[in-house]
Order: structure tokens, then C-alpha cells, then sequence
């Protein structure tokens, strides 16, 4: 009975560090204890997916996320993440806040342009998975009038003044957007933060260096 015992408790050990403790390095087509999750992508988007890593050591937890790449989004992380509640799953997943990620920066380059000399934009990837359910046949616009709609940012620019940054923050107030933007000049190593999280407040504008 004693080894029955310790035979158990060395392979749930070698589980959890075969499994979860390195799921960080696992890679290519390790599916494991989240094909439940793959499947899930697989079905929605109609690709094959691969698992990076996960967010959360133990399984029995009742919630956790996961990290998976795909094909059509080259070099994106995409999270998927999943509700345990009453022995029921329910899945969401970041794939289309990826997705649109590039047409919300054309839709910043084209306010920025005209006040800035615009360097770059790059929007930042979500670090979760959104609540709303979204898939292929959400359209940019239904996206871009998600109540949770967000854009944050890292923009470099030619020389500017503060005055005209605060004019373009305020064509996103004025478009109801809530936003936050690192800009960084270059040709005078000068950096600014614009945010404003809620229609309520006021922007907030910093020097940063």
C-alpha cells in the first residue's frame, strides 16, 4: 500500500513539473492537459493553434490563462483564458484585439499626422482576455464601439510642443476613446504620457524624461 502511495505522489509530482511547473518551456505541439483550450481556438477560428505557455501553476484553480500562437498572427501572443464555475468552462480569448490591433494603429497614424511628424506607432497587445464574446464576423466597427474599447500605445514623433499633444489628446476625448500614449521624441530625447482612463476625468498629461 506504502508504494502504491509514493508511486502516486511521484507521478503527480511529475505532472507538475513535467506539465505545469515548466509550461513555460513547452512548445511546438505540446497540448497536454490544454487541448480542451486549443480546441476551443481551433473550432472558432478555423486554424491550427500551439500552446506557449501558462499563467497559472495549478490546474485546480478556478481560473487561469494560457499563451497560444497562431499562423495567420505572426509573432502575437495571444491569451486564452478559462472560468471554472459548477464543473462548466467558459472560454475567452484575446485572438481579436490582436487581429484588429493593425487598422487601430492606421486609425491613430491618420489623427497624428495631422499634428505630428509621425516616426511609429505600435499599440500595445492586451495582457488579458476580454470579456465579450468576439470571432471572424466581428466587424471593426462593432470593435471599435466595444464599451471596453481602449487604445494604448508607444509613439514617436518629430519635434513638438505641449500644447499641440494635448490637441491630440482631445481629438480622442472628442471621439469618446479611452487612451494611453507613451511619446517619445528622439530628436531631443524628450518623452510624454497621455492618458485618460474615464469619460469623467481630465486628461492627464506628464513629462516623463
Amino acid at each position: 500500500m506504502l508504494k502504491k502511495y509514493i508511486l502516486a505522489a511521484m507521478l503527480v509530482a511529475a505532472l507538475m513539473i513535467g506539465g505545469y511547473g515548466c509550461m513555460g518551456e513547452k512548445r511546438g505541439e505540446y497540448r497536454g492537459p490544454f487541448a480542451g483550450e486549443l480546441d476551443y481556438m481551433e473550432q472558432k477560428y478555423g486554424e491550427k493553434f500551439t500552446y506557449i505557455k501558462t499563467h497559472r501553476t495549478f490546474m485546480f484553480l478556478d481560473s487561469y490563462k494560457i499563451t497560444v500562437s497562431c499562423e495567420s498572427l505572426p509573432g502575437e501572443e495571444i491569451y486564452v483564458s478559462v472560468q471554472r464555475k459548477n464543473g462548466k468552462e467558459t472560454y475567452a480569448d484575446s485572438y481579436m484585439e490582436n487581429y484588429f490591433a493593425g487598422q487601430v494603429e492606421d486609425f491613430v497614424i491618420d489623427i497624428a499626422k495631422d499634428y505630428f511628424d509621425v516616426i511609429s506607432f505600435k499599440a500595445s497587445r492586451p495582457s488579458g482576455a476580454p470579456a465579450l464574446e468576439m470571432d471572424l464576423t466581428t466587424t471593426f466597427e462593432e470593435y471599435f464601439n466595444w464599451e471596453l474599447f481602449f487604445i494604448r500605445g508607444v509613439m514617436e514623433i518629430g519635434e513638438s510642443d505641449e500644447e499641440t499633444m494635448r490637441k491630440f489628446a482631445q481629438e480622442f476625448v472628442n471621439r469618446e476613446i479611452q487612451f494611453s500614449f507613451d511619446i517619445d521624441i528622439p530628436s531631443n530625447n524628450e518623452g510624454y504620457y497621455i492618458r485618460r482612463y474615464d469619460e469623467d476625468e481630465e486628461i492627464y498629461f506628464r513629462k516623463v524624461k
